[in-house]
């Protein structure tokens, strides 16, 4: 479905933005829960296999968001930032999607159209047949629920199910806070010596994060053990990072080796070679 924006800040054709309030048409919901069910009962490797041949075929072309039509599904994504994560799960679930650009460095995050979309004026964003999410470890449990032929999540297990969700969460909330003290610490204070005082804080803060993980999360080869998921694509994103703090990656050996199975990932690479990381 092509979406557009209107100078109202609406979508065309069933789903509309204002302010927060999503409406879709039920016509355009039965037709995308019918093409789920029946994605639901294919099996892993053919289906995955097709949605990866489409991909190679036809290379996915990334636009600023405001340049044109919005389809389903639309990452709004920067490059580098933690909405990588989002775009990870994105390729590795074969996903049929859109990248929408959101430049920080001409300021696309403040500007109306976006906060159409996300008022908080971050990414990630990702607009779907039912609405727009926002926050990466909701947009991450809804690619891997959304295409459990992937087998991103241990989706029938709720323990192991919660233990991705409080490691998704740990980054969250603690990793990419003390992160953001280096870049965004206006977020918290405006005084000059206290935004510098947040910035020389930087490495130790990442740092200690980043040892709890090493030592206490991760249980290798992949963040929950023996099987890739969501998490892997998020610790790989943020961990990417570290020179940038000040960190020598080689500090944490365990995960500088989870570095280097996720480079021999396809999905990585193809998204490496588009966005030149």
């Amino acid at each position: 479905m092509a979406l557009a924006f209107l100078p109202s800040g609406f979508f065309a054709f069933g789903l509309f933005v204002s302010g927060s309030h999503i409406a879709v048409s039920r016509d355009l919901e039965r037709i995308e829960e019918a093409r789920i069910d029946q994605n639901r009962t294919r099996q892993i490797s053919p289906f995955v296999a097709r949605r990866l041949s489409a991909l190679q075929e036809a290379p996915r072309k990334q636009t600023r968001y405001f340049e044109r039509p919005v389809p389903m599904l639309t990452l709004f994504h920067t490059p580098g930032a933690c909405s990588q994560a989002s775009r990870i799960a994105l390729e590795e679930a074969g996903a049929d999607y859109q990248v929408q650009l959101v430049s920080f460095a001409t300021g696309d995050q403040h500007k109306a159209e976006y906060l159409a979309i996300n008022p908080r004026g971050r990414v990630p964003a990702l607009a779907t047949e039912n609405g727009i999410l926002t926050e990466t470890p909701a947009i991450l449990l809804y690619i891997a629920q959304r295409f459990p032929e992937a087998a991103l999540a241990p989706l029938q297990d709720i323990f192991a199910l919660a233990q991705a969700q409080s490691f998704n969460s740990f980054i969250s909330s603690t990793l990419h806070v003390a992160h953001a003290h280096g870049r965004r610490g206006n977020r918290w204070a405006d005084d000059p010596g206290s935004l510098e005082d947040m910035k020389r804080k930087v490495p130790e803060t990442v740092a200690a994060a980043f040892t709890q993980i090493e030592e206490n999360l991760f249980k290798g080869p992949w963040v929950l053990g023996e099987n890739y998921s969501i998490c892997d694509g998020y610790l790989h994103t943020v961990a990417g990072w570290m020179e940038s703090d000040g960190i020598t990656p080689t500090r944490f050996p365990r995960l500088l080796d989870h570095r280097r199975r996720m480079e021999q990932r396809p999905a990585l690479q193809r998204l490496n070679a588009t966005e030149n990381l």
